[in-house]
């Protein structure tokens, strides 16, 4: 690298971030991101009239620069999971989806963490038009919060109070024959559960509640019982999901051509445990790794295992 000028940016570095941006597919906004620099600053940044600490700025970008390259040699190492793998609870969690769209009516898919539900809701959401698939953070459970990012998702302008952006969701999605899905609905506040209900109702569409036990619990048990009787005695299809099947597993080493009975009893002892299949595909990923162009034995399970604290 040429020896930089304490007031002038690197055009060797400039040349190299805008090939980079080019390569992966960044804007300047999120190169700006990455490298931790303001966007006004890596604008004139780029075009070598940043008025500023120049030194400064072309270090940040030469350590962003070398992180790309080391990432970019990590991620081309390690094999990516199968796209989609059709396991028997996947199939359970999308005959839910289906019967709820093509009937237009409510269903719930409830139950333990890492059996598929989030990445079976993604890829239905992807497999059919007008499925509109919301994950929920803890922070987006009240109503005007949940409503924004149902809104977001369907491309809707989020502006307004809860009953507006509710009134908009209803306009675009009447008619549809859609299906709304809410993942993580366990977060979901009473307020909300009851506009799930009215945006159901008034849509027409197909509406399902996505997550863990909570969001049965919530539905059924305890002083809430009583309110929720006339939204729980809505939902039409309602599918529990305890852990994973042995078929699910089996599904998963089929993808990963896994095909000895002992790795496969391994491999369904992993999937037993907390993380369940989401754990276990991980596990698979880096024995992978480790495996390189070996056969993907017990011994790279079990390292992969050990590696990522399954075995602690």
């Amino acid at each position: 690298m040429s020896e930089v000028n304490e007031t002038q940016a690197s055009p060797e570095l400039i040349e190299q971030v805008r090939n980079e941006m080019s390569q992966s597919g960044l804007s300047q906004n999120d190169a700006a991101k990455q490298i931790d620099i303001k966007n006004t600053t890596i604008s004139q940044w780029l075009r070598g009239i940043y008025p500023g600490d120049n030194d400064k700025v072309n270090e940040k970008v030469a350590c962003w620069l070398s992180a790309c390259a080391e990432r970019r040699g990590s991620i081309a190492s390690m094999p990516a999971p199968p796209a989609w793998v059709e396991t028997p609870t996947a199939k359970k969690i999308s005959a839910t989806f289906s019967y709820a769209q093509m009937a237009g009516v409510m269903g719930i898919v409830y139950g333990g963490a890492g059996v598929g539900k989030t990445v079976t809701s993604k890829h239905y959401a992807k497999s059919y038009p007008n499925v509109w698939h919301v994950e929920l953070m803890a922070d987006a459970g009240g109503k005007l919060e949940c409503a924004r990012e149902i809104c977001e998702v369907m491309g809707l302008t989020a502006t307004g109070n809860a009953s507006q952006l509710r009134r908009d969701i209803v306009s675009h999605a009447k008619g549809s024959l859609g299906l709304l899905i809410i993942d993580e609905a366990q977060f979901l506040k009473p307020l909300s559960l009851e506009m799930m209900r009215g945006i159901w109702r008034q849509a027409g569409i197909g509406v399902v509640l996505v997550g863990n036990e909570v969001v049965y619990a919530q539905l059924t048990g305890g002083q809430r019982a009583a309110s929720f009787a006339q939204l729980f005695s809505r939902i039409s299809k309602k599918q529990r999901l305890n852990k994973p099947l042995k078929g699910d597993v089996f599904k998963l080493a089929d993808a990963w051509n896994v095909q000895g009975k002992k790795e496969r009893d391994l491999l369904w002892n992993i999937a037993n445990k907390n993380g369940a299949l989401r754990s276990l595909t991980e596990v698979l990923r880096l024995a992978s790794m480790y495996a390189a162009d070996e056969v993907l034995s017990g011994k790279f399970i079990n390292a992969a295992w050990q590696e990522l604290g399954g075995m602690q």
